[in-house]
């Protein structure tokens, strides 16, 4: 998230990052943001 005061100071907050499982994995959230686009076929 950022934010731009009336001054002109850019604000940008971030979570934490959290500490790297020993496996290695990386587990990455997923959000669906709305319905899939379709895609027009010319056949």
């Amino acid at each position: 998230m950022s934010r731009l005061s009336s001054d002109g100071v850019l604000t940008v907050t971030a979570p934490k990052v959290l500490p790297m499982p020993s496996s290695g994995e990386r587990i990455v959230p997923i959000q669906q943001t709305g319905p899939v686009k379709k895609i027009m076929s010319n056949e």
